[in-house]
């Protein structure tokens, strides 16, 4: 069995589970089980993930599982990197600041709390100078976009990483690495 074919049939019903998380030499191991869309038992499959950077996977129940090398998760791992800079103070820093953190969440969605690419708080806002956002672009040219009308910006590229990186996401958790397969399966009634 691949990767490919588990996230192409797996779904919901299938009653999925998160048996085990492990980190060994070769990379982030992954136990799971679900209902065999092909008979009457379980299916039990190991992921490996190698080259694994980053992950809040954890045993649990998802309804969903895919494979991708496009997410604003992968942003500081396969984007380009920009930064904003911040020269002039708002009128209101609070209120701004609650601007930007819902430009953040609008754009990364359910993962904005592990990006980091916001860094003005209120009170770096009223020091009228400073670092506002760093990251993947996409993500900081929709940040910049909500400040400019309150703030004196300007933006400058900082580098572009190696890249080549994918995400595997189960519902709200997640791995980064450097790739995904299936090492092991089997089938068999659950212990």
């Amino acid at each position: 069995m691949t990767i490919q074919e588990l996230e192409a049939e797996f779904y919901e019903d299938l009653n999925g589970f998160i048996r085990g998380v492990s980190y060994e030499e070769d990379g982030l191991r992954i136990d799971f089980e679900c209902d065999d869309w092909r008979s009457e038992e379980r299916l039990f499959v190991t992921i490996q993930c190698e080259g694994a950077l980053e992950w809040n996977v954890t045993p649990s129940r998802p309804g969903w599982l895919r494979v991708v090398a496009d997410h604003l998760l992968l942003g500081k791992h396969n984007l380009p990197q920009t930064a904003v800079y911040f020269s002039s103070r708002p009128v209101n820093a609070y209120e701004l600041s609650a601007r930007l953190k819902e430009a953040q969440i609008r754009i990364l969605g359910r993962f904005h709390y592990t990006c980091g690419v916001l860094y003005a708080s209120p009170e770096i806002l009223e020091g009228g100078h400073g670092l506002l956002a760093r990251g993947p672009i996409p993500v900081v040219e929709a940040i910049h976009h909500a400040a400019e009308p309150y703030l004196t910006c300007s933006a400058i590229n900082t580098y572009v990483p190696k890249g080549g990186l994918k995400l595997l996401e189960f519902d709200d958790c997640y791995v980064i690495c450097k790739s995904v397969r299936i090492v092991d399966s089997w089938n068999g009634r659950p212990s």
